[in-house]
């Protein structure tokens, strides 16, 4: 009856002590001698080692979720509010193409804005992620996404 108890404790959650209070409390109490006795200690064996599993799931966990924020705070550092420089990515002719490709970029994690230029009297639909505090983060992220999505012609202006 004792190492049933103790079974569903373990199916269920793992609790060392009422595990250890059953073994030194009931095992004995329960007549169980010899192989049920040692059954109950390899139960309790193995409730601690879940409950040690346990624990480190909490702390690893634990550590992700700080890193996963150190993470987010760096991310928000790298483009801040100010408008000091920006990465352009892609350029397009036609508005259209230009706004799909935005979409396609956006949804990927890239804030891209489209941004009108004339050039030799031609309207263009630039691709442009701004909001770089200097040219160090601006260029640093240029080169991450050139890498990362092929792009040919990626370039870093102030603004």
């Amino acid at each position: 009856e004792s190492i049933a108890v103790v079974e569903r404790v373990l199916n269920h959650e793992v609790n060392v002590e009422i595990v250890e209070t059953l073994i030194a409390n009931g095992a004995k109490a329960a007549g169980l001698h010899g192989p049920g006795i040692i059954k109950a200690e390899k139960i309790k064996t193995k409730a601690v080692e879940v409950n040690r599993k346990k624990i480190a799931v909490e702390v690893a966990h634990k550590e992700t979720k700080a890193s996963v924020k150190e993470h987010v705070l760096a991310k928000k550092e790298s483009i801040s509010i100010s408008k000091a420089w920006a990465v352009n990515l892609i350029a397009f002719k036609d508005p259209t193409e230009a706004r799909k490709k935005a979409t396609k970029l956006i949804q990927q994690g890239i804030p891209v804005k489209v941004i009108t230029f004339n050039a030799n009297k031609t309207a263009w639909y630039q691709l442009r992620v701004g909001g770089f505090k200097n040219k160090i983060n601006a260029s640093s992220y240029a080169d991450k996404v050139k890498k990362s999505f092929n792009l040919d012609s990626v370039s870093v202006n102030s603004l």
